[in-house]
């Protein structure tokens, strides 16, 4: 049950990130420019704490796929 859990958070993840990423690279490409100024600084560091939890599941998966 867990691993399954985990699987559909990291495919949560992947497709959250990579559309955040999407967003920018879109805006990068209609404007030639793209800048963000976060008036919360807390909002930041969620995004880091989110992007690092995905990452690491992801590492978790690619090695387990690995062996």
């Amino acid at each position: 049950m867990w691993e399954r859990t985990k699987e559909i958070y990291a495919d949560v993840y992947a497709i959250l990130t990579a559309g955040w990423v999407l967003f920018h690279l879109v805006m990068i490409c209609i404007y030639g420019t793209f800048t963000i100024g976060e008036k919360f600084p807390w909002v930041i560091y969620v995004e880091i704490c989110l992007l690092t939890g995905l990452v690491a599941l992801h590492i978790e998966r690619f090695i387990k796929d690995l062996k």
